[in-house]
């Protein structure tokens, strides 16, 4: 709904019936009145606004059962109101805060109008409104003069005063800026967990892998510095234990071994056992991050520090960031790819994939 269906789907709730906005002869000077407290009080408490609303209303739901409110009544005086309409003064031994009357057994008060008032200009994106309805309502015992004025109005001038104070609200009050983007990029990163092809002949087996993984922990891990070489490098002789490993400071925090083939029980001692061996030794919290692996076999790895990531694990995390998150681990790829591998089939090879995603992706402007 635009702004002015909202406004008129909220007047409705309290003027469902057709009413002809016939301001009587005097009636306007007392709608200026009323709009003059509410605008004078406004910069320091904009509640007021509410409460002349509030009292309008009431006035027009109790119309309702008493017909007298219908007309003007320029002389209604709070001593007219508070003998024509019993005040509530206590609920369940408690003090009564807000304006509640009892007519004929029924309860009608200006709580839950004010609810929909702070409804209505939080809907309009006019967050400036107090929402604290509870305290709002309580300060009516000190615009007893502003009653006053609301309840001398005919129907037709009480539908005029309202759709005033609401106008001056969503006047004064800034609109909520959203600054949405036009265009959603897409995330990537995702994509190349899950497609990019990883077998190319100008590229040693497990490249890419260990890219993807790379870029990964350059997203993920931030906090750290990571270390790593070129793949088919031994970790050991750049006294590394894992093939990437994440420092702070002089501390290694983090190690993760890259396999781009299944783990089982048959290949577990060859391929993994020593790096986990070594994370153990040292304290440090470490990943086997491979294309898969055999569950049953992590059966007596509870005590162990290392865990277990697969393809399938690593999309699903990936599928949780959001695109600024996604597009540093692309960038870690790519910067594993051109300055620690130094292979440049390898980046134009993923560059042309990244260009079939996203023709207008930045990483392209240098291409």
């Amino acid at each position: 709904m635009n702004e002015k269906e909202k406004k008129d789907s909220f007047i409705n709730l309290y003027f469902p019936n057709p009413v002809e906005k016939v301001v009587l002869d005097g009636e306007r000077v007392v709608i200026d009145a009323i709009q003059e407290i509410a605008s004078s009080e406004f910069g320091k408490r904009k509640y007021v606004l509410g409460l002349a609303i509030d009292f309008v209303l009431l006035a027009q739901v109790l119309s309702e059962k008493e017909k007298r409110l219908v007309t003007f009544r320029p002389a209604y005086s709070q001593e007219n109101i508070f003998f024509d309409f019993e005040l509530v003064k206590s609920r369940g031994g408690t003090k009564a805060n807000t304006l509640t009357f009892v007519l004929d057994g029924n309860i009608y008060g200006i709580r839950k109008i004010e609810e929909n008032v702070v409804d209505f200009f939080h809907g309009a994106d006019r967050s400036g409104y107090p929402s604290a309805y509870v305290y709002n309502t309580g300060q009516w015992t000190k615009f007893i003069s502003l009653l006053e004025l609301c309840f001398t109005l005919s129907e037709g001038g009480r539908l005029e005063a309202v759709s005033t104070l609401i106008d001056f609200g969503l006047e004064k009050m800034p609109k909520n800026i959203y600054f949405d983007r036009k265009n959603y990029s897409d995330r990537i990163f995702e994509t190349v967990i899950s497609k990019y092809p990883r077998q190319s002949g100008s590229e040693n087996g497990g490249l890419s892998f260990q890219a993807i993984v790379f870029g990964f922990l350059f997203a993920d891990r931030p906090h750290l510095h990571i270390i790593a070489d070129k793949v088919r490098t031994g970790s050991a002789r750049q006294k590394r234990i894992g093939d990437i490993d994440c420092y702070d400071g002089l501390t290694l925090e983090y190690s993760v071994e890259v396999k781009d083939f299944e783990i089982t029980s048959e290949n577990f001692d060859r391929h993994v056992a020593e790096f986990i061996r070594q994370a153990d030794t040292k304290k440090t919290d470490s990943a086997v991050i491979c294309a898969e692996f055999e569950k049953d076999m992590l059966v007596d790895m509870d005590t162990r520090r290392t865990i277990f990531i697969d393809n399938s694990d690593l999309r699903y995390i990936v599928s949780t960031w959001d695109w600024k998150k996604q597009d540093k681990a692309l960038q870690g790829m790519l910067h594993y790819l051109a300055h620690i591998e130094q292979n440049p089939q390898a980046v134009t090879r993923l560059t042309d994939f990244i260009r079939a995603l996203d023709s207008s992706h930045n990483s392209l402007s240098f291409i």
